[in-house]
């Protein structure tokens, strides 16, 4: 018995009450997304969204903030003690500014800066954020610390900021990285 991990993201206007976004990817397992491209328009790449090479943020300015999240299903008996860190391997260049919070509320589509923890250095996943868990989506009003049926992480947000004076181009690739015990 093992649980099946997939990748989502919600993008677009807030809808729903509580509120998630419009556009999901890979909600209750139909789809994945495979990378979370911070830039300049919100959409996620697998959804036919914009690659990153036409989406660049503009220096002095944020990224579109990434609503990420797990969705859990398979064989298992429990998941608990949930860890989330938004760069588990990797360095940005100077003037980069990577930000991450694990919350139950959705971001609509925004540059708006992001408040939360700094992930512009490594961030071993054992010094993560704590993350719960609901069986009806990350926007689940009273997520808990197990899931004992299918379901999902809270949001997993993250954005790119930037300020100026940094370098043109790509940023260095950054590994985000969820973990969980799973019985």
């Amino acid at each position: 018995m093992s649980a099946t991990f997939t990748w989502c993201e919600d993008n677009g206007a807030a809808t729903g009450s509580p509120s998630h976004g419009t556009t999901r990817t890979g909600f209750g397992g139909s789809g994945s997304t495979t990378d979370v491209n911070w830039k300049s328009v919100d959409n996620c790449t697998n959804n036919s969204g914009t690659a990153y090479t036409a989406a660049r943020i503009t220096i002095g300015q944020n990224g579109f903030v990434k609503n990420t999240y797990a969705f859990l299903s398979g064989s298992f008996n429990t998941i608990l003690s949930g860890l989330w860190s938004a760069n588990t391997a990797g360095t940005l260049g100077s003037n980069l500014t990577l930000i991450g919070t694990v919350t139950s509320t959705y971001v609509a589509a925004s540059t708006a800066t992001l408040s939360g923890t700094t992930f512009t250095t490594t961030v071993p996943i054992a010094s993560g954020l704590a993350v719960n868990f609901s069986t009806t989506g990350p926007e689940g009003s009273l997520p808990t610390a197990t899931l004992t049926s299918a379901g999902y992480s809270q949001y997993l947000q993250s954005q790119l900021q930037t300020a100026a004076g940094a370098a043109a181009g790509n940023t260095a690739v950054i590994t985000l990285t969820i973990q969980y015990n799973e019985n």
